[in-house]
């Protein structure tokens, strides 16, 4: 079908897909799921991966996915570089292992880290798949006689294929809501309500949107008793998260330092 080796291969594993293919509208929606993991995963290597970003005409392009090989043993489909240039081929490729390291997290129930446990590296891109992944483990047991998918890299990429079961939807859905943390970033708002008995300080951003962030007892008290209503205070830290947020919105924030309190009489 074209010259290119597929450098990922995505199985749709059923009884009936031995003799039949996927409703286009399962298949449609697994499809663009898959491309945007590739995309935030281009996003998180630059480090310009958060809420609600996007790429660039030119980036989506060189991001782009087409089908490149279909083989009717249980409907699998292989994926090609829709750019040829070899550069942009062997980057995508390593957006491909990234991705597939992320998607193994899922299937692996590992996708959050215990709260006595370091997260990994990649922590904040595993959370942010999670619409996508839950879009893809939807798939089984649908409409379409899906029982699992079964994920994997080209001939040469160095990465552990991926499977999908019914046990890794189930695993996907429990972790609705479930928190994880983003970049190390800045915020800053003015204060609008603190609760003492929990160490929260409710700052608000902008009109209509308001941030709960949790401080240490130190940092508390400088809120508490250093500020004045109307200050605006910068806080360091990282926001917190929840699966299935579709909000760009900080609703929560853990913060590490202040950094700055602007105010005529400080």
């Amino acid at each position: 079908m074209n010259e290119q080796e597929p450098i990922l291969w995505v199985r749709f594993i059923g009884e009936e897909l031995d003799v039949k293919a996927l409703p286009i509208y399962e298949l449609g929606t697994v499809l663009i799921a898959f491309q945007r993991v590739i995309n935030k995963a281009y996003l998180f290597e630059k480090e310009a991966l958060s809420k609600g970003a996007k790429l660039n005409p030119t980036e989506r392009q060189n991001c782009a996915l087409q089908i490149g090989a279909h083989q009717k043993s249980s409907d699998e489909y292989g994926f090609i570089s829709f750019v040829t240039d070899p550069v942009v081929v062997d980057h995508i490729k390593t957006l491909v292992v990234d991705g597939l390291i992320a998607l193994g997290a899922y299937a692996l129930g590992k996708a959050v880290s215990k709260k006595n446990e370091s997260p990994p590296p990649n922590q904040y891109f595993i959370g942010s798949i999670y619409n996508e992944v839950n879009v893809i483990s939807d798939r089984i047991e649908n409409i379409g006689g899906v029982n699992s998918i079964k994920i994997r890299g080209g001939t040469d990429a160095d990465v552990n294929p991926v499977s999908f079961t019914k046990e890794t939807q189930e695993y996907v859905r429990q972790l609705e809501n479930e928190t994880y943390h983003g970049e190390m970033q800045s915020l800053e708002g003015t204060i609008t309500k603190l609760y003492p008995n929990r160490l929260i300080a409710e700052i608000k951003i902008q009109p209509n949107y308001y941030t709960k962030v949790f401080l240490d007892n130190k940092d508390f008290d400088v809120v508490r008793y250093k500020t004045r209503t109307g200050d605006i205070i910068e806080f360091m830290g990282r926001p917190i998260y929840r699966l299935g947020q579709k909000t760009s919105k900080i609703r929560e924030f853990e913060a590490v330092t202040i950094e700055n309190i602007q105010t005529d009489e400080w």
